[in-house]
């Protein structure tokens, strides 16, 4: 189970689920912990969220809450992850990333190679499959969105926010969301099938 933010004094919470917009909706609520939206905000290294695992959060959960996670097309969120992580040229990859194998310049059959040797609990949260990282969500009050409509839901999220006294920007600024396909590689797809095939079920993909 991933962490949770949460901001008591509005009764929001949002469950991150990374590569599904995670960068961009963390700035878009900076403004509930008295922080500027801007665009050279470092985000993720912020200190004024409250983050908590989502186990200890639940007893603060009761209807009046709005609790919202957003996830994303399984292939289009695994390739974004490869993309930005196996990339030299790009952030670079995680401990855990490092510690399952894959290497900087990772082609998409070595990288979808190492992905398949784990299991999806011991996976880096960017690659775990998203049922997984969300495992046990069902059994409380959370609405989850797409990636895919997050453009046309995001006033609703906004207007639900809001009606709790939170104060933030009607745009959502989009960051670091390529969902560009590459040119095709049938085992590297198949064993992406494979790998994510219950988030297919689970979120209608």
């Amino acid at each position: 189970m991933t962490n949770t933010l949460i901001f008591p004094e509005c009764k929001v919470a949002y469950i991150p689920v990374p590569k599904a917009a995670c960068t961009s909706i963390k700035t878009a609520l900076l403004p509930l912990v008295g922080e500027e939206a801007r665009d050279d905000f470092l985000v993720h290294l912020t200190d004024k969220f409250d983050i908590r695992p989502f186990s200890e959060c639940r007893p603060l959960l009761s209807p009046e809450w709005f609790v919202f996670t957003v996830v994303r097309h399984p292939i289009d969120r695994a390739l974004s992850a490869w993309r930005n992580k196996c990339d030299p040229a790009g952030p670079g990859l995680t401990g855990r990333m490092h510690k399952m194998g894959f290497r900087p310049g990772d082609d998409l059959d070595a990288f979808t190679k190492t992905l398949s040797r784990w299991p999806a609990q011991a996976m880096d949260e960017h690659v775990m499959p998203q049922s997984d990282l969300l495992d046990g969500i069902d059994r409380w009050p959370v609405q989850v969105f797409k990636f895919e409509t997050l453009k046309d839901d995001w006033p609703a999220i906004v207007r639900e926010i809001r009606r709790r006294g939170g104060q933030i920007s009607d745009d959502l600024p989009m960051r670091n969301v390529s969902s560009q396909r590459v040119g095709d590689s049938r085992q590297a797809m198949e064993r992406l099938n494979r790998i994510y095939r219950d988030d297919f079920a689970r979120y209608s993909y």
